[in-house]
């Protein structure tokens, strides 16, 4: 379905990526040779977790090169995006929806996560998809073994005097993003890529990443440390050094010094 697409597909195409759930795609993009992908998290609020968020990667260049790179590289996947736009225009609309409201509040709207994205664009009337969609002309993408692709009649430039946050979610909409066996799945699937030997050490890791995901909230923990926290819970539990986790998910100083803390207090 996804060869069938993207030849369908009469304008520019681009992958969306989730870096946390994902960090593998943006050294295998480079390693390709693909060029300008750019990170949505420019705005100040995201800055410090730029590597930990959605990129925008452009594939048409390699798609042309390469017709059988997604048979040889078969985890490059993702949101799928096609458009006739600039890929600025395309990046700063995406950027102008990290943020939404809600209940009168400016909350982080995780719609580059596919288990988000999924059931909240399939939820929507087409009135409001092709809203959220803006200047993107196609978005499709893979979720539970079925091919989903949302087409966009109405095709709107970024509007640059537009004041950000601009969305708005009603609560049914934000529980389909802070689904708790969702979040659990999401940081999982990253502390195997990152931490397998950890992993496979700890038949329970499963139960202790849902209940680090739970304690985490209620100390009201920033969303981007979570895996870390969860991973310093499954270390902990096994006796895994530190500096094990600090290497498998590549951690600055600081947060080394964060990690240490809390495997001694945890």
């Amino acid at each position: 379905m996804l060869k069938q697409w993207i030849e369908s597909q009469q304008q520019a195409v681009y992958l969306l990526v989730d870096l946390l759930s994902q960090p593998e795609l943006l050294p295998l993009f480079c390693r390709l040779g693909g060029e300008d992908a750019q990170p949505l998290f420019q705005l100040a609020e995201f800055e410090e977790h730029i590597n930990k968020g959605p990129w925008l990667l452009p594939l048409s260049t390699l798609l042309r090169d390469n017709p059988d790179i997604l048979t040889e590289y078969p985890s490059l996947t993702g949101i799928w995006l096609s458009s006739a736009h600039s890929p600025e225009a395309i990046s700063k609309h995406l950027q102008s929806l990290l943020l939404a409201i809600y209940e009168g509040e400016a909350v982080l709207f995780r719609y580059y996560d596919i288990n988000v994205l999924a059931p909240f664009l399939s939820s929507l009337a087409s009135v409001k998809q092709e809203e959220f969609l803006g200047p993107i002309h196609h978005l499709a993408m893979e979720h539970n073994q079925h091919w989903l692709n949302f087409s966009n009649n109405q095709i709107r430039a970024y509007d640059a005097s537009r004041d950000v946050p601009w969305w708005y979610l009603s609560p049914e909409q934000l529980a389909s993003q802070s689904h708790l066996p969702r979040h659990v799945y999401t940081i999982e699937r990253q502390l195997w890529q990152q931490l397998h030997p950890l992993m496979c050490m700890q038949p329970m890791r499963k139960e202790i990443i849902e209940s680090a995901i739970i304690s985490a909230k209620q100390e009201n923990m920033d969303e981007f440390d979570i895996p870390m926290w969860a991973a310093a819970h499954i270390g902990k539990s096994v006796n895994y050094s530190p500096e094990g986790i600090v290497m498998g998910m590549k951690l600055n100083h600081q947060e080394s010094l964060t990690l240490a803390r809390w495997m001694e207090n945890v």
